[in-house]
């Protein structure tokens, strides 16, 4: 039993203060051997250098035992972590005092009769900022004593490697001292691997350990893992295909959920976000069967979530890249795994060289250096990054090749001018904000598959006849051009009540559609601030979404994105700007696809900012461009769906790439 016993958000607060005083002292006290407290990318740094170990030439006749603890950070002594935080961080051993040098209780169960009260009188407090510092501190002086030429804790999981006869000494030591500790190792989950063996003594090490201590497990290569990530490519296999299995479980239960929330949750949690530990730390993009079969499982919970097929190659690959891009942000394992790798490499580079022996650290790692090749191809570079250590300057020219591909190999203009338009600034907004419906930021599950379809430029339709006659083509596009659509009404409206909600926030009230301000061809701004806001003047404005693909701005479109919202500004300028000369005015022109005017969009950043300024709120201008970016989509959702007229009903007509007849 491991109960939380650090609950309350002041403790845990005052334990993260306190972490970050003596955070500078975990390098001198614990580096480089602990690698499980201040220590960044830890584990990372740990699995290369075994595997740079065990994969050196060098290393003949070698053994490496890991080790296991029995509920350990629930077991070690108190006084021993007192006497040690006395000695060693002295400026928190008050607060360290009052937390642990007394028993607390701990409540399971109710408060009633059937409750229990559980005397908690051993080991650092479950949910304590302080508990991996204070535990390591505590097995500080039994890490130092090891004499193994490969010595690396992960707080309180151990591996050793080296020569036989230091490992086993180095093992009984641990065997005596950890009992002082209030600690004891568990045999039956020790393991113990053999490199190259060729000597008799090496290849009965495994007796040897089991007489020291019963239960001792000898491991393969396929076997052998640290901290769950595989150490040599035939350990692969086996740690990802139950990944695999548990990606299918997920995707199953996602489909039981809100189509948009399922999306979120797929995108953010369940797909790569859930490997990427696994790909930085093992040369998974080795065994691309693998990650095919886990891309296949991710495009198959989206065919079932978004119904929708991706039959072209090209839809997949759109779908892939990040968001800005013009992606779902929905990646592929096959690609993520190789950037992933390569700077996980070297940015642990260093940390990873203070953990080997002398003789080996110079040593080429082989992974990488396939790795290099590979990424070379992949991105079509002629030279790798000049600065390696981050993750994004190994994913960026690949996703950049992507687009540049797809953008390059565009059918038509409107595929290209799609293309072009999804991947500019802001463009993205509605697909990176939380699904929450109380801020209007959520998509039903009749709007999100076309919404997602447009970007992906998908089917969505049956081809039909329009309620104003047009025929209407698969791709559902003559909808956002259609002027007897109700979806353009409401999409007009959220924006203008966006920017009035917004202004609110400032203090300023304002007031939509302005009566005293109507021409006499009865046109009028959208919006008017009741007060002065700048150079002694209110600040009026009209708002306009303008079809990307309109036969008017297609040909600009297509070789640069942003120019319908552009030329949108134009026409409000030259309509409202002469006439409100006593007034500031800013056209705020957005396309159906997500391009930015830019005057607007500077508009928007302004409002924004000043919001930050008077509040605190960070990300007030993305909320604002999130709210009315979700506005435009769901306006596009109800304007495609509009054009079978309110009276038909959509399921006699819509088939959203996949029949659901059987639904019906």
């Amino acid at each position: 039993m491991r109960p939380i016993a650090v609950g309350f958000t002041l403790r845990r607060m005052s334990g993260k203060m306190l972490m970050c005083k003596v955070n500078g002292k975990c390098e001198t006290l614990l580096q480089p051997n602990q690698l499980g407290v201040g220590t960044p990318k830890g584990a990372e740094a740990a699995v290369h250098a075994i595997r740079a170990y065990v994969k050196s030439p060098e290393m003949i006749n070698k053994v490496l035992l890991k080790i296991d603890m029995k509920n350990a950070f629930n077991q070690v002594r108190r006084d021993v972590i007192l006497e040690l935080v006395k000695e060693h961080t002295p400026e928190i051993f008050q607060y360290v005092y009052q937390c642990y040098s007394k028993t607390t209780s701990l409540f399971f169960g109710s408060f009633s009769e059937d409750g229990c009260v559980l005397d908690s009188k051993e080991g650092v407090q479950q949910g304590d900022p302080l508990g991996p510092f204070l535990f390591s501190l505590a097995i500080m002086n039994l890490i130092k004593s090891c004499e193994s030429e490969l010595n690396i804790w992960y707080l309180d999981d151990a591996t050793l490697a080296g020569d036989l006869d230091t490992v086993i000494s180095d093992y009984q030591k641990i065997l005596q001292v950890v009992d002082s500790l209030g600690l004891s190792v568990n045999p039956a989950k020790c393991e113990l691997y053999l490199i190259k063996p060729t000597t008799i003594e090496c290849k009965n090490a495994h007796k040897t350990f089991c007489d020291l201590t019963e239960g001792v497990r000898l491991i393969k290569d396929d076997e052998l893992t640290l901290l769950g990530a595989p150490i040599l490519p035939e350990a692969i296999g086996g740690v990802l295909k139950p990944k695999l299995e548990s990606l299918k479980l997920m995707a199953s239960r996602l489909e039981e959920i809100d189509k948009h929330d399922a999306l979120f949750l797929l995108r953010q949690c369940f797909a790569i976000p859930k490997m990427t530990y696994f790909f930085r730390t093992s040369p998974c993009f080795m065994e691309p069967e693998i990650l095919k079969s886990y891309d296949e499982v991710i495009k198959s919970a989206l065919t079932e979530i978004l119904n929708l097929q991706f039959i072209e190659e090209k839809t997949w690959s759109q779908c892939t890249l990040p968001t800005k891009d013009g992606g779902l942000g929905v990646r592929s394992a096959q690609e993520v795994a190789l950037p992933a790798f390569l700077s996980s490499v070297q940015g642990t580079l260093s940390t990873t060289s203070s953990l080997l022996p002398p003789e080996i650290r110079e040593e080429k790692n082989e992974f990488f250096e396939i790795g290099s090749e590979k990424w070379l191809l992949q991105s079509g570079k002629s030279n790798l990054p000049d600065i390696q250590i981050f993750q994004s300057n190994w994913d960026r020219p690949i996703c950049e090749k992507k687009l540049k591909d797809l953008i390059e190999n565009a059918d038509s203009d409107i595929e290209k001018a799609r293309l072009l338009a999804i991947s500019s600034e802001n463009a993205s907004s509605y697909l990176n904000a939380l699904p929450l419906p109380s801020l209007g930021l959520k998509l039903s599950d009749a709007e999100l598959p076309i919404v997602i379809g447009l970007r992906l430029g998908a089917t969505l339709c049956q081809p039909h006849q329009c309620i104003c006659g047009k025929n209407v083509e698969p791709d559902g596009l003559h909808g956002l051009d259609c002027n007897k659509q109700i979806g353009r009404l409401p999409r007009h409206t959220e924006g203008n009540i966006l920017i009035k909600r917004a202004y609110a926030q400032l203090e300023i009230p304002s007031i939509l559609e302005p009566n005293h301000l109507i021409d006499s061809e009865g046109r009028r701004p959208d919006g008017v601030t009741a007060f002065a806001v700048k150079q002694g003047k209110c600040v009026t404005w009209d708002y306009t979404c303008k079809n990307t693909l309109s036969d008017t701005y297609l040909f600009q479109n297509a070789e640069k994105a942003g120019q319908a919202a552009i030329a949108g500004e134009r026409i409000k300028i030259g309509i409202y700007e002469e006439r409100l000369k006593d007034y500031i005015f800013v056209p705020v022109a957005v396309e159906t696809f997500g391009s930015w005017g830019p005057i607007g969009l500077n508009f928007i950043k302004d409002i924004g900012r000043k919001i930050r300024e008077k509040t605190g709120q960070k990300n007030a201008t993305s909320h604002i461009i999130q709210a009315i970016s979700m506005g435009i989509q769901r306006g596009n959702a109800h304007s495609i769906m509009g054009t079978l007229g309110p009276q038909q009903k959509l399921e006699e007509y819509f088939d959203i790439l996949m029949p659901r007849a059987e639904k019906f």
